[in-house]
């Protein structure tokens, strides 16, 4: 398929597609964020030693991060036999997605080592929910003719905006917007609040697109 036929097929399908290649690099900002910044929270604002942190961490990454890939798409599957059919992978990401918005405000504005340990957690396993539907439901969602160039543009895009901006993002918002390198956890909030509804959104409209295509 030619850039203009598939340039074509895409743009008035944008609602669907933007989900996939912009909703779902959001989410994705907001876990290399996590990552990256979550161990520097229990230091900065916790008090923690460096290898308390990273015990902490990592053993919540592994755990519930874990646990929120393998339960997103035993999610998928259940709305999927109750008649959603292509409307699953987006739907339960928009679902993770909302819960994950609270949950990681109250993570980052935790005054309590213990409730932020215990946030952290939730927010590692609802960020993780939908990551293995990402791809599938964009795969599902594209003709042949079109799955590698709408896959490589989906690498491309999560790695754009979530790894190179996910990180960063947290210290931007540290360094200009709180100005104070302790800042961490109210900035880990604030990139949460302003990316999450965005993906939110994003996803919102995939699914109006689904529904509009169906009917």
């Amino acid at each position: 398929m030619s850039w203009r036929a598939a340039r074509d097929f895409i743009l008035p399908r944008w609602g669907l597609f933007g989900a996939y290649l912009l909703g779902a690099p959001f989410v994705v900002l907001v876990l290399y964020a996590l990552q990256a910044w979550v161990p520097s929270l229990l230091i900065r604002v916790h008090g923690l030693e460096i290898v308390q942190a990273g015990r902490y961490y990592g053993a919540i990454a592994l755990l519930a991060g874990s646990a929120g890939v393998l339960s997103g798409p035993v999610m998928s599957r259940y709305l999927v036999r109750r008649g959603y059919g292509g409307r699953a992978p987006l739907l339960t990401a928009l679902f993770s997605t909302l819960l994950l918005i609270p949950t990681l405000v109250a993570a980052g504005l935790a005054t309590s080592l213990t409730w932020a340990l215990i946030l952290v957690t939730i927010a590692s396993y609802w960020v993780s929910f939908p990551l293995a539907l990402f791809a599938t439901g964009l795969q599902n969602a594209s003709p042949n003719e079109l799955r590698g160039l709408l896959a490589g543009c989906y690498v491309l895009s999560t790695n754009l905006i979530g790894l190179a901006l996910g990180p960063a993002s947290v210290a931007l918002v540290s360094d200009f917007v709180f100005q104070d390198s302790q800042a961490v956890g109210k900035s880990l909030a604030l990139v949460g609040a302003v990316f999450l509804p965005m993906a939110a959104l994003l996803i919102s409209r995939g699914l109006t697109a689904i529904e509009k295509s169906s009917a």
